[in-house]
């Protein structure tokens, strides 16, 4: 992905507090192990593209996916912890990838992550 030109290492963790810092790597940790336990391999935490950074991206069978990770406190704010800008550059982050990796079949979700609850992953196209 960086030899193609469409992503550079990104070092530096976003402007927050230290406390959602903590929450937000835990909440990735938790998507990391549900994928990794079903045969996915990550292959990018934390991916700097020319668009906007991808928290999580995965590979399997020629299969790439790509996940923001929500950290929730209440189920009934989930789709307002995903402001409409984050979800157009999902979607530019999926055009990009399908257009560099042809031989692949990418898809994009979000992933609500809310603690002692089941991780739920909404697709967006």
């Amino acid at each position: 992905v960086q030899a193609s030109g469409i992503a550079k290492a990104s070092a530096e963790l976003k402007n927050s507090s230290a406390l959602n810092i903590r929450s937000g790597l835990a909440a990735e940790l938790r998507v990391i192990k549900l994928l990794e336990s079903k045969g996915w391999k990550l292959v990018f935490q934390r991916l700097k593209t020319k668009i906007a950074e991808i928290d999580l991206v995965f590979e399997r069978d020629e299969k790439i996916v790509l996940i923001e990770v929500k950290k929730l406190n209440d189920d009934w704010r989930a789709f307002q912890r995903l402001h409409p800008q984050q979800q157009l550059r999902l979607q530019a982050n999926l055009v990009l990838f399908s257009q560099k990796f042809k031989k692949y079949r990418i898809k994009a979700f979000v992933a609500w992550v809310r603690d002692r609850k089941p991780i739920v992953f909404a697709e967006i196209g």
